[in-house]
């Protein structure tokens, strides 16, 4: 998605608020979200995994990266990250 590719963060961020009103076609662009995951703006990354968990279970290949986010220097991007494996992951943390 070209867009995604925008120098400015808050195009970047626009486009993922565009996928949230496309409920239908967001499994679709699950790879997009995931490269999101990793944008340089904590506001995207957040937005992301806010988007991740929104999929339910087409979206359990991010859970490694969520788990990474833990890392993250910035703290809202550690919640975010939280709350969506909290979403994500299955009772007691693995299948």
């Amino acid at each position: 998605m070209a867009a995604m590719e925008d120098s400015d963060p808050g195009v970047r961020w626009h486009v993922l608020d565009v996928l949230r009103v496309l409920e239908n076609n967001r499994v679709h662009a699950l790879p997009t979200l995931l490269d999101a995951l990793d944008d340089e703006d904590p506001g995207v990354r957040v937005k992301a995994a806010g988007l991740l968990a929104s999929l339910g279970v087409a979206a359990r290949p991010a859970i490694p990266m969520l788990q990474q986010m833990f890392a993250d220097p910035a703290p809202e991007v550690r919640r975010g990250a939280e709350a969506a494996l909290a979403t994500l992951e299955p009772e007691g943390g693995s299948e």
